[in-house]
């Protein structure tokens, strides 16, 4: 084999070795021209934004300042008209009022508007509750309940301006003078600078298209948004080029609302010193950028450039890894799903050949694995739940019990012969034919015989009662659960107690979770007792169990109730227990009601023994 063709060998099988050609040969150019390129570009943009943009803004604004200051002295002379001050004193008849409104309205017409922006000049009458416009007429309001009154007299004749949010009409197709929402008005109290100051108000309304159309004007650009605020930063009137984006262009953000500028846009404001109106000006880079053209299109060279290498080399990386990765990514979710059937296809000899190769190895060998751990899991379980039944399921005593019975009846003891008898179909129901289980109302019955045997063999040392729900009485559960439970809280609780301690056995269902409670009034279990019982009941029910890792203890009906719990139903199944000492103890199992069924089920398909 040539040098040559061992160094191409050696090329195809290194994964690193063609990514780090692939990737270097793109990115070296890119960087040099992009740096460059951008360099240029952002001097020039810097350079046109700051002379384009103020000029046109400080020219519309220095109209606007103008504009302003004309319609406050306007409304600031009709304020300190003396003839207009004197009839809007006058007080009488209704009908000398609306005489001396008609007079102000004729007033009013003597007044030349100094601008053609401003759109009407009005006065509020507030003694007949009406607007007197020079556009409009007359019109009556409530103006008590009005914002814009309330500030305009709040003013003490200083100029108030009113921005109105929605537009109300007079009459169908009249809009209102004041509550026009293509308005807006300079308010001012009557008569504050005269010695006789009044309620009534003056108003000089202005178009806000108007306005906006003559700010477009002086900056004749293209492509722009701008809007007009005032000193509290309140848009008086915007403006959105529907060459950007018509959709927003007919939003009603777009005319009266704050418009944000949006990406790839530059954006400038100049704030009036005189008058603390503002305008904020955006437009996109791309009109700033006129002087950058051929910048441009070196940028769009290089873009141009960058995609084509990036879709080869986005081709060459899924080719060399991404396929095979996603090929073997595939593959591990069906081994995590259980699915060990699995063998991938595969004719690389890199890296990624010996991984997939490796891995169809693996699962074959985990598949086997699993197979032999299952059956010998299985035989050791089922092996473990009949020894542990065998310790509390004693065969060989039945026939021996029903000889002792029938000499105690015999011989007339009555007492000896009705324990033998509980006993004796205790240990029948405890054979069940090879049964694994009962239902809860058999597990009670069956219990019962054992309780009225200690019950007799103690003389009404304590009393016992059952609460079953009639729902929980047909469902199926490990026979010989309760008895153990039932035993310790007899022996090692209501025994070292005072007579008159009761046992309560109970069984109901909540939230679909059978539950079955032994609880006794007897001396309790100390704390530090107790905290370890709870202790160990809980590393059985995290732990994996089997007879082997199963500790010796003193608890051992519980751990022998717990491991049959596990063995039987598994995780789900869980026992716990409670006390005070001196007071009461309770023991609790509790198992979904669907896992009974489902044991029970498997139990009749073949879980007996033969």
């Amino acid at each position: 084999m040539s040098t040559v063709e061992r160094d191409r060998l050696q090329f195809k099988r290194s994964t690193q070795k063609r990514l780090t050609l692939y990737f270097i040969l793109p990115i070296v150019p890119l960087i040099l021209i992009s740096l460059y390129a951008i360099a240029q570009s952002e001097n020039i943009v810097v350079k046109q934004a700051g002379e384009n943009n103020r000029a046109a803004i400080s020219a519309a604004l220095g109209f606007i300042d103008q504009f302003t200051d004309s319609a406050q002295r306007l409304s600031l002379q009709i304020s300190n008209d003396s003839t207009l001050n004197a009839m809007l004193a006058v007080h009488g008849s209704e009908a000398t009022m609306i005489y001396e409104a008609s007079q102000i309205l004729n007033r009013l017409a003597t007044y030349k508007l100094a601008n053609d922006l401003i759109q009407d000049v009005w006065i509020l009458d507030t003694n007949l509750g009406m607007i007197i416009s020079r556009q409009h007429g007359g019109k009556r309001i409530d103006y008590a309940r009005t914002d814009w009154y309330h500030s305009a007299v709040a003013g003490m004749g200083s100029s108030v301006l009113y921005i109105p949010a929605v537009t109300k009409e007079l009459a169908p197709g009249k809009p209102d003078p004041v509550d026009d929402a293509g308005l807006v008005t300079f308010t001012r109290g009557m008569g504050f600078n005269t010695s006789i100051p009044s309620s009534h108000v003056v108003g000089v309304t202005v178009s806000r298209q108007t306005l906006t159309q003559f700010a477009l004007n002086l900056m004749n650009t293209k492509q722009l948004q701008f809007q007009i605020l005032d000193a509290d930063r309140r848009v008086i009137a915007s403006y959105f080029d529907p060459s950007l984006s018509r959709a927003a262009a007919a939003a009603p953000a777009s005319k009266y609302g704050f418009i944000q500028p949006k990406k790839h846009m530059l954006d400038n404001e100049v704030v009036s010193q005189s008058s603390g109106w503002s305008i904020e000006l955006a437009q996109p880079e791309s009109v700033l950028n006129q002087g950058t053209r051929q910048l441009q299109k070196y940028i769009i060279a290089i873009s141009v450039l960058s995609i084509f290498l990036a879709l080869i080399v986005s081709w060459i990386v899924y080719v060399g890894i991404t396929s095979p990765l996603a090929k073997l990514l595939r593959g591990i979710q069906l081994v995590r799903r259980g699915i060990w059937d699995v063998n991938l296809k595969n004719d690389r000899k890199d890296e990624f050949g010996i991984i997939t190769d490796t891995f169809n190895q693996m699962a074959m060998q985990q598949k086997q694995y699993l197979q032999d751990i299952y059956t010998q899991q299985v035989q050791k379980t089922r092996t473990e739940l009949k020894f542990l039944q065998s310790q509390i399921n004693p065969h060989f005593l039945y026939n021996t019990l029903d000889s002792i019975y029938a000499s105690a009846v015999q011989y007339g003891a009555d007492e000896t012969s009705e324990m033998v008898l509980n006993l004796s179909r205790f240990f029948r129901l405890s054979l069940s034919k090879g049964r694994d289980t009962f239902t809860v109302k058999e597990t009670f019955e069956h219990l019962s015989y054992y309780i009225r045997i200690q019950e007799m063999r103690f003389l009404g040392h304590f009393e016992w009662e059952y609460r079953i729900d009639e729902a929980s009485e047909p469902i199926p559960i490990l026979k010989l659960l309760l008895q153990p439970l039932a035993e310790n809280a007899i022996i090692h609780g209501l025994e070292k107690s005072p007579s008159g301690g009761k046992l309560t056995i109970a069984a109901d269902i909540e939230g679909g979770v059978l539950s079955l409670r032994v609880r006794d009034t007897g001396r309790g279990i100390p704390e530090d007792r107790l905290s370890r019982m709870q202790s160990e009941l809980e590393r059985m029910r995290l732990d994996s169990f089997n007879l082997e890792r199963t500790r010796p203890n003193d608890f051992y009906g519980l751990t022998n109730v717990c491991s049959r719990l596990k063995l039987y139903y598994g995780s789900r199944a869980e026992m716990t227990i409670a006390s005070a000492a001196g007071q009461w103890t309770e023991t609790t199992i509790r198992i979904p009601v669907d896992v009974c069924y489902q044991a029970a089920a498997i139990e009749r398909t073949g879980g007996e023994d033969a």
